[in-house]
């Protein structure tokens, strides 16, 4: 079963693909992946807004964003969900802080395809949960705007980029890798 979401392949905006391809690949990856990640904004939102909140309200809390570069080829994907658990970082201790969210998101997978009815092994039945697909309706509900503001994010990432060139040549020169 292929798991939920939405897949965006870079189209051609106005020759702006080929634009990219002319920076260096570590540059155009940084500003590809800070654009992808901001263009997914609605689609963080719009999964917060179709998470059920619960008891805890931890699963609505461990949403995020994470962009991947790939500085070797010049690319980068981002994907929205929730934090894996048990990454988060430990509470601190003597604090009345509660514990990360991250640390509390197993039950996601519950929540995303449901159960079918438990029941141990002396025979008490232990409920089930009903599928409620809050990514995949998130993820469907936010495409179009996704899609909008990615090809505006794209320019936006060139230009900086372009304002960012000399001095990152800058430094590779100084770094002895012109």
């Amino acid at each position: 079963m292929a798991r939920p979401g939405m897949t965006l392949e870079f189209p051609d905006f106005p020759g702006l693909a080929e634009q990219f391809r002319q920076l260096p690949k570590s540059l155009a990856s940084a500003a590809i992946g800070a654009a992808v990640k901001r263009a997914l904004k609605p689609a963080q939102e719009e999964l917060k807004r179709q998470t059920p909140v619960g008891t805890t309200g931890n699963l609505k809390r461990g949403i995020a964003t994470k962009a991947k570069r790939y500085p070797k080829t010049g690319s980068a994907v981002a994907i929205v969900g929730y934090r894996k658990s048990g990454t988060g970082k430990p509470p601190k201790e003597g604090t009345k802080r509660r514990n990360k969210a991250s640390d509390k998101t197993q039950h996601q997978f519950l929540v995303e395809y449901g159960s079918k009815p438990r029941v141990t092994k002396s025979g008490a039945n232990r409920g089930r949960m009903p599928a409620m697909h809050p990514i995949q309706q998130a993820s469907r509900a936010s495409e179009s705007q996704v899609k909008a503001l990615l090809e505006s994010e794209m320019k936006l990432a060139y230009e900086k980029a372009l304002k960012q060139l000399p001095r990152y040549m800058a430094a590779r020169a100084k770094k002895g890798r012109a």
